[in-house]
């Protein structure tokens, strides 16, 4: 039986990819990288993942998990000054991927949203 974080995860994937596929999007930037679960089911996906995570001890874990994954690049900080960085060194679309647990949901209210907003 899975667990409901595992089925979470499973449907966050699914929409990304789904997404992904319909606007031909080739970047994905995400916040909130905890364990890189999302980063590293989509590294085969996206041309390019660009993954946010404020913790230290987590951002060292990530970077460690996606050392030999050329197009995987965490970044450490608080997204609200992070993302700007991240899709200013875009020019493609790229959908942001919000983490689905936390002070955050999915929607534009979400205070990092209104921030690069």
């Amino acid at each position: 039986m899975r667990s409901r974080r595992e089925h979470r995860y499973a449907l966050k994937r699914r929409l990304l990819r789904e997404t992904a596929r319909e606007h031909g999007l080739r970047v994905l930037i995400e916040t909130g990288t905890y364990m890189g679960e999302i980063a590293w089911a989509l590294r085969r996906d996206f041309d390019r993942i660009e993954t946010v995570e404020l913790e230290p001890t987590l951002v060292r874990l990530a970077e460690i998990r996606f050392r030999r994954t050329k197009n995987v690049r965490v970044h450490e900080g608080d997204s609200a000054t992070v993302l700007p960085r991240c899709s200013g060194s875009t020019r493609i679309p790229a959908p942001i991927a919000l983490p689905a647990a936390g002070p955050y949901r999915c929607d534009r209210r979400s205070p990092p949203l209104q921030r690069i907003a």
